[in-house]
């Protein structure tokens, strides 16, 4: 049974328990492990992609392990996201409070201000990320400058 002084609180879910905060980390560092693991075998076992054919690694390829890793990263960015839900109000204050402080001024934010300014935060790392991409995209060429 949890007590009041065994949860944190948090405002998108009430109270969250210190049992599935620390479930959740461990969830987490252990997804980083396996990501950071087959990076460092998809660099340091295999040679480069370009010679790698027929190369593999318990019957895996080297493209098997890079889209292993793809994935495992997907669900670490998950984990992250839902990471960073359970502690949005957090968030909304530390952007509020620390960033957009100017010199001379102690204005405290509203919680709906605060809010608004975090998914203007996260509306900014959002398009930045996707304008890199398309970027990236729109420049990749192949071979004799085909695509």
């Amino acid at each position: 049974m949890l007590l009041h002084h065994d949860r944190i609180p948090d405002s998108v879910y009430g109270y969250v328990s210190h049992d599935y905060q620390l479930l959740a980390r461990c969830l987490s560092f252990f997804t980083f492990l396996l990501h950071a693991w087959l990076q460092f075998v998809i660099r340091f076992v295999f040679p480069p992609a370009s010679s790698a054919a027929g190369w593999s690694l318990w019957g895996m390829s080297l493209d098997s392990f890079a889209e292993f890793s793809f994935w495992v990263m997907c669900l670490l960015a998950l984990e992250v996201l839902v990471h960073i839900m359970l502690h949005w109000s957090w968030v909304c204050g530390v952007v509020s409070r620390k960033i957009l402080r100017r010199k001379g001024q102690n204005r405290k934010w509203g919680d709906g201000e605060a809010t608004l300014i975090g998914v203007g935060l996260l509306a900014f790392v959002l398009v930045l990320l996707g304008s890199t991409l398309g970027w990236a995209i729109l420049s990749a060429h192949g071979p004799m400058g085909g695509r």
